[in-house]
């Protein structure tokens, strides 16, 4: 029994607004996964540097610090690209994307999913 948790996927989710980041949690666990937080860029680099577990990075854009989600995703993909043959290879999700850097990164053929977040208006119905 222990083995099959410990083949869960482990996803670290990079949030800065403490809420959004418990809700993403919340919903990512549900969903079957194991799940590890941080709250920028630079606390996610650290915590990829020390855990060789982790599979898919889903981060936000907009953030303080060092780097923006788009900048860390760079960082994430040049630093620790796609290996085959059982080696780790770590999958970049974004949320809350910017049109236009949308746009520049599929312009380089960078191979990350993009997300929006659906925002509500003061009526609670989605924009």
């Amino acid at each position: 029994m222990g083995s099959s948790a410990s083949r869960r996927a482990v996803v670290l989710i990079v949030e800065d607004e403490f809420l959004l980041r418990v809700d993403a949690v919340d919903m990512i666990k549900a969903a079957g996964f194991d799940v590890v937080e941080a709250a920028n860029a630079d606390e996610a680099i650290e915590i990829l540097e020390s855990r060789r577990d982790i599979t898919v990075v889903f981060t936000d854009i907009q953030m303080p610090g060092s780097m923006d989600g788009l900048k860390l995703a760079r960082a994430v993909r040049g630093r620790w690209p796609p290996i085959k043959n059982g080696e780790r290879q770590i999958y970049a999700m974004i949320s809350g994307v910017i049109w236009s850097s949308m746009k520049a990164m599929r312009s380089r053929n960078c191979s990350l999913r993009f997300f929006s977040r659906c925002s509500r208006n003061k009526s609670g119905a989605g924009d």
